[in-house]
This record gives structure tokens, C-alpha cells and sequence, in this order.
């Protein structure tokens, strides 16, 4: 059973594309973890926002992730 929960797992379990076995953690997780329903709650505010716009972030959104990750990227370097 998974006690550490990434985002990317949440994320999954928000579209629905967790298997029986994750979806199972993270609900159980869900009900227990402050914190970890906090996380999830802003993802899904995310994910509603993107359906509201159509599915598509903005211009500045491309670039603020693209920021983020090369500067993440050179972190790691």
C-alpha cells in the first residue's frame, strides 16, 4: 500500500486513472490526511478551472510551467 503520495498520483486519481489498488490508497488516505485533502482539493480547483477554459491553460500559464521546470531542471544539475 502506498503511504507517500505525489501529486502526479493525485492527479491520476482525479482523471480517474488509477487502478483498484491506488484508488483504494488514496481514498483511504483522503479520509485520514488533512494535508493530503487540502492537496487534492486545489488540484481538483485546478482541473475545474482548466474544464471551465476549455481545457487549455493560458499563454501565461505555458510559460510560468516552462519557467518552472528549467529552473527546476538546473537545480537538479
Amino acid at each position: 500500500m502506498q503511504t507517500d503520495f505525489t501529486p502526479n498520483i493525485l492527479i491520476k486519481h482525479l482523471y480517474n486513472e488509477t487502478n483498484i489498488t491506488e484508488a483504494a490508497s488514496v481514498r483511504n488516505a483522503l479520509e485520514n490526511d488533512v494535508s493530503l485533502q487540502e492537496e487534492f482539493n486545489k488540484l481538483k480547483e485546478a482541473k475545474q478551472a482548466l474544464d471551465e477554459n476549455g481545457g487549455e491553460p493560458s499563454p501565461t500559464t505555458i510559460q510560468n510551467i516552462l519557467d518552472f521546470s528549467r529552473q527546476h531542471q538546473l537545480e537538479m544539475v
